[in-house]
Formats: C-alpha cells, structure tokens, sequence
C-alpha cells in the first residue's frame, strides 16, 4: 500500500470518527419548501384550465336543468349549444344563462334546413320569431369585448345560484 492509500483511509476514519456539527457555526438552517404540485398551483391561479373547465362543466349541468335535457326545436335528447362562441374574446358572456340552448345534434349541426352550423341564417330566424327575448340578448352581446374576467368567481357564481334554487 502507498502513503497516498493509508493517508486516504486514515483520513476518511477520521472524518468519521469527527462530529463536524459540533464545530460549526449555528446557523438556523433554511426549511425547505415543499414543491407545490401542478394542480395545486392551478388551482391557485384563478384564470387557470382547471377552473375554467370547472365552470364550463357548471354551465353545462345548469342549462341542461333549464332546457330539461330537450331540443327546443324539435324535443328530442340534446345537448348544449352556445348562442355566443366561447371563444377568448366573448368570456364575459360564456358562463351567462342566457348563452345556452339546447339542441339535438340534427339541429346543432346536421340538419340543412334549420341547425345553428349548418344553416345558422334559417336558424337566426327561427330563434328570433320563437324566443325574441333571447334573440334581442344574444344581439346585444355577441360584440361585448373581452373584460377582466375570473373562472373562480365564475364557478362560485353558478354553484350559489345552484344552492340558492333548492
């Protein structure tokens, strides 16, 4: 064996040996942060996919509950079209009762004669001799520009509207 070897062994005992703590300056030592978690950061930021799939989902249950699950054209089982696109640029309007109707898929899409993307001119006609209410709405916001708005609150909104209805 080499003294390089020996001084190296002998060190390392040594090192074990030897409590350094008892040596050092004491420092308070920094805690360390538990790393948040993905959702948890999501669910922190109010403006975040996750609140605003919450809310879209809140919508959904909402408008099916006021139109009972039925195509206002025809009566059969439907599903929810938005009258104002829920695009980035319409959010203030997204989540408004007013903003939804329910159709089958034949009137939502497929039908040539009268369907919100099929025909949406027949449609427009259609909506605004049957529900001129919601046809005079949907006119008069369908060029609201994007405001400050918050998937959080608009969730809350929709679940005390919830409560508040049983």
């Amino acid at each position: 064996m080499s003294k390089k070897e020996i001084t190296k062994k002998g060190l390392e005992q040594l090192r074990k040996k030897i409590d350094y703590k008892d040596f050092a300056l004491s420092k308070p030592r920094r805690k360390k942060r538990k790393k948040k978690s993905n959702l948890q950061k999501r669910k922190e930021n109010d403006n975040s996919k996750y609140w605003r799939n919450r809310a879209d989902k809140e919508w959904y249950r909402v408008q099916h509950e006021i139109w009972e699950s039925r195509c206002a054209i025809c009566g059969k089982l439907g599903e929810i079209h938005h009258l104002i696109p829920k695009s980035t640029r319409t959010y203030s309007v997204r989540h408004a009762k007013k903003n939804g109707m329910c159709l089958c898929a034949d009137h939502h899409k497929w039908n040539p004669v009268i369907s919100a993307h099929g025909s949406p001119i027949s449609f427009s006609l259609w909506l605004q001799e049957t529900y001129p209410e919601l046809h005079d709405w949907v006119l008069e916001n369908r060029w609201k520009l994007k405001q400050p708005y918050n998937f959080r609150e608009a969730y809350l909104r929709l679940i005390k509207k919830k409560e508040l209805e049983k």
